[in-house]
């Protein structure tokens, strides 16, 4: 609690209206000791800093608790997550009781048809946006509004329409069915089936006798 010291050795008492007799009243803090107390910014800026340090001390303490707390948790869960892991683990009567793992625990059919699963996905065809190309990805053709895009069922690469006449199906998309095609890709599919035409059509098998 301060009090308040009232010099009156400058104040103009006589003939001066209230407002400037305030007005010229000088007040002066004071100590406990009875002492005008005296303003120091490098003391003050000093009992800043080190209320400032408390409170980061203060603050450290609390975060540190709080990891060893956490510390304490994960070592005690640690023998459960060990219980858990060797009740997920499959006892091999024919290897002597050695331990392995459910992924490597398998039969040669669930390994087959993961590796057909596996060998589908590769033979995935990602088309060209249409809005990434402007020319034909053959004979380098301006694409136009009469020259229109037209993708191939295989590659998934652009061409126009001369360069993608060709049909034949396109067995890794499981299209048996014609599609149109490159020619590069219809020369590669005419190896694999060679009753494809340029126009689509397959010639029917006759039967002799």
């Amino acid at each position: 609690m301060f009090m308040y010291l009232i010099l009156y050795s400058q104040c103009k008492l006589v003939n001066a209206p209230p407002f400037e007799r305030l007005a010229s009243v000088k007040y002066h803090h004071i100590d406990i000791d009875g002492l005008t107390k005296i303003c120091d910014e490098k003391q003050e800026l000093l009992v800043d800093m080190t209320l400032d340090k408390e409170r980061r001390i203060n603050e450290l303490t609390m975060y540190l608790k709080q990891a060893q707390n956490q510390i304490k948790k994960l070592q005690q869960l640690h023998p459960q997550n060990l219980a858990l892991l060797e009740d997920y683990n499959i006892v091999s009567d024919s290897d002597g009781g050695e331990l392995c793992s459910l992924g490597s625990c398998g039969n040669p059919a669930s390994d087959a048809s993961w590796e057909n699963i596996e060998e589908s996905e590769s033979k995935m065809v990602l088309w060209v946006p249409d809005d990434a190309v402007t020319h034909c990805a053959d004979c380098s053709c301006l694409f136009t509004i009469s020259n229109r895009k037209h993708h191939c069922r295989n590659c998934g690469k652009i061409f126009c329409d001369p360069c993608s006449r060709n049909k034949a199906p396109v067995p890794d998309q499981h299209l048996n069915n014609p599609q149109r095609v490159c020619r590069r890709c219809y020369f590669r599919l005419s190896q694999l089936s060679p009753g494809a035409s340029s126009d689509g059509r397959i010639p029917a098998m006759v039967a002799d006798g």
